[in-house]
């Protein structure tokens, strides 16, 4: 899949990562999402989409948002903002689907490699909405990933 980043308003000099060899790349624990590495997380908050034209992208290469993140970051593994306008959401304050992917493209790309320890992952923190998302990765043999966290119920209702 080739990758048009020109909705994110970024230049090629704010992707990746400064310590590692990092692209962005389709991934998916059952939704397919694209990981974005991005340097530094100034640039991370700085993201202002283009949500018209992220949601074209995302309908046409068939992939439900982009995961932005930034390994530059002083409390958990990454910290991200998830963007998702073709299904209403701008932006998520907590995404385990993308987080879980997150964990295995990290994982694919030799950053990640030890089972069984729990991983942090940071989101929401620039939409006042601070979440920590925590993966795990088992099973040696077959590696799958593990998502949880805790929750706060922001309202409730019922249907009729």
């Amino acid at each position: 899949m080739i990758v048009c980043l020109t909705f994110l308003k970024l230049i090629n000099a704010q992707i990746g990562d400064i310590n590692y060899n990092l692209v962005p790349r389709a991934a998916s624990t059952g939704l397919w999402d694209i990981m974005l590495p991005i340097k530094t997380k100034d640039d991370l908050y700085a993201l202002n989409p283009d949500f018209k034209a992220l949601a074209e992208y995302t309908k046409v290469n068939k992939v439900g948002g982009v995961h932005a993140f930034t390994l530059d970051t002083k409390e958990g593994i990454a910290e991200s903002r998830n963007f998702c306008p073709l299904y209403g959401i701008d932006e998520e304050a907590a995404t385990g689907t993308s987080n879980g992917a997150l964990t295995y493209y990290l994982f694919h790309n030799i950053i990640l490699n030890e089972y069984n320890q729990e991983y942090s992952f940071l989101q929401g923190h620039s939409m006042g909405r601070p979440s920590n998302i925590i993966t795990k990765l088992i099973n040696k043999n077959n590696p799958r990933v593990m998502v949880g966290g805790k929750a706060i119920i922001l309202s409730k209702g019922e249907l009729c």
